[in-house]
C-alpha cells in the first residue's frame, strides 16, 4: 500500500490558490532580472519615449519592453518569437514585462524601430560600470572576430556569370528583334503596312525585364567594389572564420576588465581599417567619462593583435599620445620558428637592428648597412616614404649565399618613415617585462569576451538581422546584455553575498 506520508503536500492543478500579491514575490532575491529591471529603471529613455505618438491606441510601455528584451539577450533568446513564448509561459519575463505579453511582431518591431538609440543606451550603461569602479579607462584591449551572417553562402551573385549572362540575354534581345523584325516585314507584304501588334513578344519581355535585372546587379557589384554579393544580405561578406570561407560580418570591441567599452559592426574582413575608427569611438566613450577634451586617452594603453599593425595606425596612436601595444607581424614568425612550425629565418628584416645615431642598419653578421636612397611608394592603403639601406661588404661575408638573394649580390632593407620609426618604439616596449605582461593581460580580457557572447548570447549561432545598420544594432544589444551581466557578478562579488537588496542599493548609488 502507498504510504503518502512519504511526499510533501501538493494540489491538482486544476485547483485554486492564492498567488503573490507582487510579481515580483515571484523572482528569487539573488535573480539576475532584479539587476536588469533596476538598471533599466535608472537609464534615461526620452529617446524611446519620443519615438511614440499621443495619437491611436495605447502601446507597450517602452521601460518594459526594453527591461525584457535585454534580459532575454543575456539568456541567449534572441528570436522575437522565443521572447514571446517566454513572455506567456515565464515568470521572469512577466515580472520583467509587468505583466504584458507582447506577441512576436511587436517584439520585432519594437527592436527594428529602436535600434538607433541602443548606442546611446548602451554607453549610459558604460557609464554605470565607470562609477561602480570597474573600469578606470586604463588598459583597453582592443580586437575582432567574425560572426554568421545571415544568409546562406550558396546564395550569392558573381560578377563574372552576370557580365556573361548579360551578353547572352543581350544577343537573345538581338535575335528575337531581329526575328520580330522580319515577320513584320512578311505580314506587311500580306496584310498591309498599317496593320500594328497588340503587345511585345512575351519572350521578348521576359529577356528585356532580365536584362535590367543584370544590370542592377551588376551596379550593385561595381558600387560595393567587390566581385560577389549575397542575394540575400547585400552587405555581408565572405571572410576567413577558423579555417573556413564564411558571409559574415567583422564584428570590433574595445574591453577592458572584460567591460565592453565601444563596439562596432563592419563588412571588411581586414582588421588594418578598424583601428582608427575604434579610437574615435573610445575617445569620445572617454570624453564622457572622465570629462577630458584634448586626448582623452592620453597616457591610456591600448593593446591589440597582429591584425591592427599598419603604419598608419601606429602613427595615429602616436598622435593621439596613446600608449599602443600592437603585436608584430614578425612576431608570429618568430613565435612558428621557436615552435618548429617553419624552418629558421636567421636573415629576416626583424634580426637586422637599426642604428639612429648613425642612421644604418646592422646584419646579424655584424656588417653595415648604409643609406642609398630616398623614394616615394604608392602602395594601395597609403603612399610611403621608403629610405633604402644596402650592405657594404656583403661579397666577402660568409652568409651572403643565404641573406643576399638579389642579383648584385648585396642586401637591401627598406625603411619606411611612416612605420618603422613606430614599429622600433612599439617593439622595444614589448620585449620589456611590462610589455610582456600587457600582452598576456591582453589575452585574459577581449578574447574571453568574443567567447563568452558567442556561447551564452549568440549561442554559436549567426546574426538575426540584415544590412550593417541592423546588424550594428543587433550587436550593442548583446554588448549590452553581456555588460549587465558583468555588473550583475561585480554586484555579488562587491557585496560578498547573494542579498540583492544590498546590490539594489549599490546600483541606485552608482546611477
Amino acid at each position: 500500500m502507498l504510504n503518502v506520508k512519504r511526499f510533501q503536500k501538493h494540489h491538482s492543478s486544476g485547483q485554486g490558490q492564492l498567488l503573490p500579491t507582487y510579481p515580483s514575490d515571484l523572482v528569487p532575491e539573488n535573480h539576475l532580472a532584479r539587476v536588469v529591471s533596476e538598471i533599466i529603471d535608472r537609464l534615461d529613455l526620452t529617446e524611446l519615449y519620443q519615438k511614440f505618438s499621443w495619437e491611436g491606441g495605447a502601446s507597450f510601455h517602452p521601460k518594459a519592453m526594453v527591461r525584457t528584451i535585454f534580459y532575454a539577450y543575456s539568456q541567449g533568446d534572441r528570436s522575437s518569437r522565443r521572447i514571446q513564448k517566454q513572455c506567456q509561459e515565464n515568470f521572469v519575463y512577466l515580472y520583467l514585462s509587468s505583466g504584458l505579453k507582447p506577441d512576436f511582431r511587436t517584439i520585432s518591431e519594437f527592436r527594428r524601430k529602436n535600434l538607433d538609440s541602443l548606442k546611446n543606451l548602451f554607453n549610459q550603461i558604460v557609464q554605470l560600470c565607470y562609477n561602480l569602479g570597474m573600469v578606470t579607462i586604463g588598459k583597453i584591449s582592443l580586437d575582432g572576430t567574425k560572426i554568421k551572417a545571415n544568409a546562406a553562402d550558396r546564395c550569392i551573385i558573381a560578377k563574372d556569370k552576370l557580365a556573361a549572362e548579360l551578353v547572352a540575354i543581350e544577343q537573345q534581345i538581338a535575335e528575337i528583334l531581329a526575328e520580330a523584325e522580319a515577320t513584320d516585314q512578311l505580314e506587311d507584304a500580306a496584310y498591309g503596312a498599317t496593320t500594328t501588334g497588340d503587345e511585345l513578344p512575351e519572350q521578348l519581355q521576359h529577356a528585356q525585364q532580365r536584362q535590367h535585372q543584370i544590370k542592377q546587379l551588376l551596379a550593385d557589384l561595381e558600387r560595393e567594389q567587390t566581385n560577389k554579393l549575397s542575394t540575400t544580405d547585400h552587405d555581408a561578406r565572405f571572410m576567413k572564420d577558423h579555417g573556413r570561407i564564411r558571409l559574415c560580418y567583422n564584428a570590433q570591441c574595445a574591453t577592458e576588465n572584460q567591460i565592453i567599452l565601444a563596439a562596432d559592426v563592419s563588412n571588411d574582413e581586414d582588421d588594418r581599417a578598424q583601428l582608427i575608427p575604434m579610437v574615435a569611438e573610445l575617445e569620445q566613450v572617454a570624453t564622457q567619462l572622465t570629462g577630458k577634451t584634448d586626448y582623452p586617452l592620453e597616457a591610456v594603453k591600448l593593446m591589440t593583435d597582429a591584425g591592427y599593425e599598419l603604419g598608419k595606425n601606429l602613427q595615429h596612436l602616436a598622435e593621439r599620445k596613446i600608449d599602443g601595444y600592437v603585436a608584430s607581424q614578425f612576431a608570429r614568425v618568430r613565435a612558428k620558428e621557436q615552435r618548429g612550425e617553419i624552418p629558421p629565418r636567421p636573415f629576416n628584416k626583424d634580426k637586422f637592428s637599426y642604428h639612429p645615431d648613425g642612421d644604418y642598419y646592422e646584419c646579424p653578421a655584424g656588417q653595415r648597412l648604409e643609406y642609398q636612397r630616398t623614394t616615394t611608394v604608392h602602395g594601395k592603403i597609403a603612399t610611403l616614404t621608403a629610405r633604402y639601406y644596402k650592405g657594404t661588404n656583403c661579397p666577402s661575408c660568409a652568409f651572403q649565399s643565404e641573406c643576399a638573394t638579389s642579383k648584385t649580390g648585396y642586401r637591401q632593407i627598406t625603411r619606411y618613415l611612416e612605420y618603422d620609426p613606430y614599429r622600433d618604439i612599439i617593439d622595444q616596449k614589448l620585449q620589456t617585462a611590462e610589455g610582456k605582461a600587457i600582452m598576456r593581460h591582453r589575452a585574459t580580457d577581449v578574447e574571453p569576451v568574443f567567447g563568452q557572447m558567442k556561447q551564452n548570447i549568440f549561442r554559436r549561432s549567426s546574426f538575426l538581422l540584415r544590412g550593417t545598420q541592423k546588424v550594428t544594432g543587433e550587436f550593442h544589444l548583446a554588448c549590452i546584455a553581456h555588460n549587465i551581466k558583468k555588473i550583475a557578478s561585480h554586484l555579488k562579488i562587491a557585496n560578498n553575498d547573494d542579498n540583492m537588496g544590498h546590490i539594489v542599493n549599490t546600483v541606485k548609488r552608482a546611477a
